[in-house]
């Protein structure tokens, strides 16, 4: 009878986690320019215009991988994640809409209105790096495939527990790859897992009516009151003041 190849891959995975020789000495065998030690190399902040554009990949398997643009504006101040095509959902752009001090995830669907949500902080601060929590995990020296703009730290910065998120970045302060921790739940919530960024352009102009909230977003009177992004999140977002 034929092993049951999910139950083998369990097996072989769960053999590995608990064999720490094993798998370091195969981390340095397939990957000799990680390291586990951070460069001393000071943070750098975010240009104060920028434009960047990138591919998200699902959590649901059954997702493709969506295009993605962020426009940045430290002197509005604002900020716009695009994700692009849903089309099986008759969704044609989902926006994560940064505005001082409240932000918006807007749903745009081609047969009716937007949908408008204020779940989310305000724009990152030009500083966030060295303003956040976060820990330096490792470094990976040099150019390579997982490092394609020269030598990058990978940040571990936390979230609401037990979710936290790995921040890459080369020490130009270049993003590579943002990752937030997938829990067993978020099945069927169309959570991204992961960012990989592309086309990098600071300094780039755009025009400010990108960062325009659509009627939707205005408040009712008559609505339940939306819950307010937690206060953490100030330490790298504008938005409330941190409890103390």
């Amino acid at each position: 009878m034929t092993a049951n190849p999910p139950r083998v891959l369990d097996g072989l995975i769960d053999a590995m986690s608990q064999s720490r020789e094993f798998a370091e000495n195969e981390i340095k065998r397939i990957m000799p320019e990680l390291k586990a030690d951070c460069a001393a190399v000071p943070f750098s902040e975010w240009p104060e215009q920028f434009a960047i554009t990138g591919l998200v990949t699902p959590f649901d398997s059954d997702e493709n991988p969506y295009p993605t643009e962020v426009l940045y504006d430290w002197t509005m101040p604002a900020q716009r994640t695009r994700t692009f095509g849903e089309a099986e959902a008759g969704v044609t752009v989902q926006d994560s809409l940064l505005l001082d001090p409240q932000g918006y995830t807007i749903t745009h669907y081609r047969d009716g209105p937007p949908v408008c949500r204020a779940v989310l902080p305000g724009p990152i601060r030009t500083d966030w790096a060295s303003r956040a929590p976060c820990e330096c995990a490792a470094t990976i020296d040099g150019t390579t495939s997982l490092s394609p703009y020269g030598t990058a730290r990978i940040l571990v910065c936390p979230l609401a527990s037990p979710r936290v998120a790995w921040s890459w970045q080369a020490l130009s302060g270049r993003p590579t790859v943002f990752m937030v921790t997938s829990l067993r739940g978020d099945e069927g919530k169309r959570l991204f897992a992961a960012l990989d960024y592309r086309a990098w352009l600071p300094g780039h102009s755009f025009s400010r009516s990108v960062f325009d909230k659509p009627p939707q977003c205005a408040p009712a009177a008559a609505s339940r009151p939306t819950p307010s992004p937690s206060r953490r999140c100030s330490t790298c977002h504008l938005g409330p003041a941190p409890r103390r």
